[in-house]
């Protein structure tokens, strides 16, 4: 029975070393993985690939980084509810022990080896434990409210980005325009070699739009998880926010900030709870522990079997005096946080009411704003084409100026509309996140780029 011993203690000593090697050797395996995944990536194709609204929707869904770790959140907060009657299960130890002298390892036996198995029981107090099932259900509740909030947080940012799309394609066909007209004039007065001022401005025009086109194209597939192709948003995919009469009133509680409430509602009882907790520490803790002899023993070559008579139960009862006033002073801590608290969500509240009403009239305006500009630019882009080159030229320019105007107010507008968006209840339907993550996997099939 020697054999096994000397095999084991033969194991141990050869792992010894690959446990305890310098970090140089690993550091240049975990370089070299990376050196070859990034050689792939610079050898796959990517091409120019047009994304729908709902196809990018479905992406980001399953790929988002920041979507999933706020789903691990919700997965971390349930175990840790499953936690707490976990820490109830007995524990179980498995103890093993080898004594025998240097000179003498040759004549190891079965004797010369000590095992034992016992195990433990542990009961917190029982109101300590209601508490922190209940702090655990909490937090897996406002997991689940805190990845809603992600979702359209991100739903929203991918909604921007698509606006951002659209109006740089009506900056670009604009300066395509602008070339075309120059161009019919260019028999006469262009060189070239030697362009004029205004077709160097056009120029530096279409670069700046290419720039902030690269730039999109990365914001775009970081929010989608996706570097496999340049994606190009298609915005007439879009879906329509808000007619005027869908607008939603800020009063309008059961449609308004429900999800809002929902996190601050959170918010508020996890503060109540650890101010409980805090008042718990006076109160008597008593816990319950049962031990008894091991599950089963060997020493020296005799083995020992559970006995059940010898199981023993301790019952331990303690109460802290705060003698040193520390759970006091921690107490006080905790409420002045809390009333600070509770001002705080409210003057949030309030902010919010107000940000809810003018953004309804500034939507109103906008909207207004908007008309005026498409009409005034849709009659500039019939009169262009007409007229001498100084005339067609100051038009441009009007033109460019108008589109500027054009592209802030929908921007302001879009961001209008997602504010009223993601607060709005009744424009979403709430899913738990594997759900979603079925339905974008089905939609996002991987694309060949071939």
């Amino acid at each position: 029975m020697r054999h096994p011993f000397i095999i084991l203690t033969g194991i141990y000593l050869l792992l010894l070393p690959v446990g305890c090697r310098s970090p140089e050797e690993p550091l240049a395996e975990r370089y070299a993985e990376l050196s070859l995944r990034m050689e792939q990536q610079l050898t796959r194709e990517v091409s120019p690939m047009p994304l729908s609204w709902d196809d990018a929707l479905a992406r980001m869904m399953a790929q988002n980084l920041e979507i999933q770790r706020a789903y691990n959140g919700i997965l971390e907060a349930r175990e840790a509810s499953q936690r707490v009657f976990l820490d109830l299960v007995p524990t179980v130890h498995v103890n093993a022990r080898l004594t025998r002298q240097l000179t003498d390892l040759g004549n190891l036996g079965t004797n010369d080896l000590d095992f034992n198995v016992f195990s433990t029981l542990s009961i917190p107090g029982i109101i300590r434990l209601r508490l922190n099932h209940y702090v655990a259900l909490l937090q897996e509740i406002r997991a689940g409210w805190a990845f809603e909030l992600e979702r359209r947080e991100r739903t929203a940012q991918l909604y921007a980005l698509f606006i951002r799309q659209r109006n740089l394609e009506q900056r670009a066909r604009t300066l395509e325009l602008s070339g075309l007209s120059q161009q019919g004039h260019s028999l006469r007065s262009i060189d070239p070699a030697n362009p004029r001022p205004a077709e160097l401005e056009r120029r530096n025009r279409l670069w700046a739009l290419q720039q902030e086109r690269d730039q999109l194209g990365l914001v775009l597939a970081r929010l989608l998880g996706d570097y496999t192709a340049v994606w190009i948003p298609q915005p007439a995919s879009l879906p329509i926010l808000y007619a005027d009469a869908a607008l939603p009133e800020p009063g309008d509680l059961k449609r308004v900030a429900v999800l809002w409430r929902e996190l601050r509602a959170a918010e508020l009882e996890g503060a109540r709870m650890v101010e409980l907790g805090a008042q718990l520490n006076y109160w008597p803790d008593l816990r319950m522990t049962i031990f008894g002899p091991p599950l089963f023993q060997r020493l020296g070559g005799e083995s020992v079997n559970w006995d059940k008579d010898a199981v023993n139960l301790s019952l331990n009862a303690s109460v802290n005096l705060d003698t040193q006033m520390r759970n006091a002073f921690r107490l006080r801590q905790i409420r002045r946080g809390n009333a600070l608290k509770l001002d705080r969500l409210e003057q949030d509240s309030e902010e919010l009411i107000r940000r809810l009403e003018e953004g309804l009239a500034a939507w109103r305006i906008n909207r207004d704003e908007l008309l005026l500009a498409e009409t005034r630019h849709r009659l500039l882009l019939q009169s262009l084409a007409t007229g001498s080159l100084d005339t067609a030229n100051d038009r441009l320019e009007s033109l460019l100026r108008i589109e500027e105007q054009l592209m802030r107010i929908r921007s302001e507008q879009a961001e209008l509309e997602t504010l009223f968006w993601r607060l709005d209840e009744s424009r979403w339907t709430r899913k738990t996140f594997d759900q979603l993550l079925v339905e974008a996997r089905q939609r996002a099939e991987p694309v060949s780029l071939h």
